[in-house]
């Protein structure tokens, strides 16, 4: 994906979290997680998620 879309896509990667398993196991995101039940690699994770996210719809809007 790199090397064809590099200029799109977002640098860094989105860190591993047991909050991502745990959660999808009962049906919910890391955005359904209060903060004070999030570890720290699900804190980053979640706000990495924000980034890329923010970061398409910024490139998306800019392509229209």
């Amino acid at each position: 994906i790199e090397n064809r879309y590099g200029d799109l896509v977002t640098e860094g990667a989105v860190p591993d979290s047991a909050n991502v398993g745990y959660g999808q196991r009962n049906g919910h995101t890391l955005f359904a997680y209060p903060d004070d039940e999030l570890y720290s690699t699900g804190e980053r994770a979640r706000e990495a998620y924000r980034t890329v996210t923010t970061d398409l719809l910024t490139t998306l809007e800019d392509t229209q």
